[in-house]
């Protein structure tokens, strides 16, 4: 199934059990408080700020619109009736705390800008970190090229991934199959940027693993 079908088939899916919920929430007289729960790997920095408050929300519809979730979005309305809800594996806090971390990955490269593949996942922070870690111009590690000071890192490795050439297979554009990896390259100031994408065939998501510059070209 092509990705961005297989996204909206998930999306339709996920929205079945949402409007169940919300429709049953609607109708119950005691009015019971909300939480957006993520239950995805890695929800999204929307999502992670939503989902932070805690079970604040009014009604299902307040805690993420449930005709407004995003393709691969995980995220689900979960209602309680106790004054001081807990539930297992969900913590606001930490949340929060992820939300305030997440804030430094580039939000070019958080899949909300018009032009990100609808098929591939936001930059995580743990890969946002292996690159700026390994390939910053700050960076110690031996042997890693590295971007330049003056280089925007993220607006590079957005430039690569909407206009990169696909592993000089010689197309601007192309959609993923079934292949597990794929590699974009574009020159940038004098360097060929790469940006390497693998496929997780379980979650059927494509993301990035890692990007650099090559100095050898």
């Amino acid at each position: 199934m092509l990705p961005g079908l297989e996204a909206a088939v998930d999306r339709l899916v996920k929205r079945g059990y949402r409007d169940a919920m919300w429709s049953a929430a609607q109708a119950d007289p005691t009015k019971p408080r909300f939480a957006r729960v993520p239950a995805g790997k890695e929800p999204c920095q929307f999502c992670l700020m939503l989902a932070s408050r805690g079970f604040v929300y009014t009604s299902a519809s307040a805690a993420g619109d449930h005709n407004q979730y995003h393709s691969h979005c995980a995220c689900v309305p979960v209602a309680s009736w106790e004054s001081s809800p807990l539930l297992e594996g969900y913590d606001p806090d930490a949340l929060y705390r992820q939300y305030e971390l997440r804030s430094t990955v580039p939000p070019l490269l958080l899949g909300g800008a018009a032009d990100w593949p609808q098929w591939l996942q936001p930059v995580s922070l743990e890969r946002w970190r292996h690159i700026v870690d390994d390939h910053g111009p700050d960076s110690t590690t031996p042997g890693k090229s590295k971007f330049t000071p003056d280089m925007n890192i993220g607006q590079a490795i957005f430039d690569t991934i909407v206009d990169g050439d696909p592993g000089g297979q010689g197309m601007s554009r192309w959609r993923p199959d079934d292949v597990a990896s794929r590699t974009r390259q574009l020159p940038i100031d004098g360097k060929v940027v790469t940006v390497k994408l693998a496929y997780n065939r379980d979650s059927k998501d494509w993301f990035v693993t890692t990007a650099f510059p090559d100095d050898s070209r």
